[in-house]
């Protein structure tokens, strides 16, 4: 591993991984409200 391509290449990843959580985010936080949503149906029952 070179200085120069790891300087390149973490920049480069972790910019990746800032897009990738700020996408899926939202749909985390939107997948969450439906589990909760699925699981109180199944606890009032």
């Amino acid at each position: 591993m070179n200085r120069t391509w790891s300087k390149k290449v973490l920049p480069i990843t972790l910019a990746s991984a800032l897009a990738f959580e700020v996408y899926h985010g939202p749909l985390r936080i939107v997948f969450r409200q439906r589990i909760r949503q699925k699981k109180n149906r199944k606890s009032r029952t």
